[in-house]
């Protein structure tokens, strides 16, 4: 749904040089209707993280995850909000086969194309490093650090919408025509995924640094480690793994 490569389906085109999307024979509706679906479950699913019920401190989330926690993780609901309804909106202008949405090769329809495939990526940009952000926080919550909401904003939109822009740039600038030789698609490319493959790398690092610090800190407080702490330190790796393997699956999935 937010692949690099429908940003290239978005260049306008000319008569000697064909969108991608006829070289490919892409078949939108089903792509669509698949998008759309998926789309509204996200909306409700990060809806449900935005506005959480009454009984939310007492089911939902664990001792760990404490304020500050839940802080991020409202803020990547709200990221994963914003990209499940471009998701959504795109879609739905595909499927009703507007003439300006449904021509690609039209200004208005490439324009609206690239501009809503810019806002999709960095709403998912964003995700992804605010599920970074999730797990550095964890490692400075066991290790009794203080936290800088505003660091976590400026990394969290900051980059998305820098490598966003700079992609955008790379695949559309000076002319707006259909950049698809190998330098600018791989730029784009690039610049997609590695934020993504830092966190997918990154995250279980952090994770288990984090495991092996609660260890440590709940030995030094209790002057003890007993099969009691053993099962709570066994839990808390479990959910680390746990965010990590739904991070993957979630990753996969988009």
């Amino acid at each position: 749904m937010a692949s690099p490569s429908l940003d290239t389906f978005c260049c306008a085109v000319s008569e000697d040089h064909p969108s991608l999307q006829r070289r490919l024979h892409f078949s939108s509706s089903p792509y669509n209707i698949v998008c759309a679906i998926s789309s509204l479950l996200g909306i409700f699913g990060a809806s449900y993280q935005i506005f959480p019920s009454s009984d939310d401190s007492h089911s939902r989330h664990a001792p760990l995850s404490g304020h500050r926690q839940k802080h991020i993780i409202t803020y990547l609901a709200v990221a994963d909000l914003f990209a499940s309804f471009g998701i959504f909106l795109r879609s739905i202008l595909w499927l009703t086969e507007n003439d300006w949405m449904s021509n690609i090769d039209s200004e208005a329809g490439s324009s609206f194309c690239a501009i809503i495939s810019g806002w999709i990526q960095f709403c998912y940009g964003a995700t992804y490093l605010w599920t970074l952000c999730y797990a550095i926080d964890v490692l400075k919550t066991i290790k009794q650090k203080t936290w800088t909401p505003i660091i976590y904003h400026c990394v969290a939109w900051g980059i998305p919408m820098t490598l966003t822009i700079c992609g955008m740039t790379v695949l559309y600038a000076p002319d707006f025509k259909c950049h698809s030789n190998v330098f600018h698609v791989l730029t784009n490319y690039l610049i997609t995924y590695i934020p993504i493959l830092t966190v997918m790398i990154v995250n279980p690092v952090l994770y288990c640094v984090a495991s092996n610090k609660a260890i440590q800190l709940v030995s030094s407080l209790l002057g003890r480690f007993t099969q009691q702490e053993r099962q709570m330190m066994s839990a808390l790796r479990e959910k680390f793994f746990s965010i990590v393997l739904v991070f993957y699956v979630w990753w996969w999935i988009k």
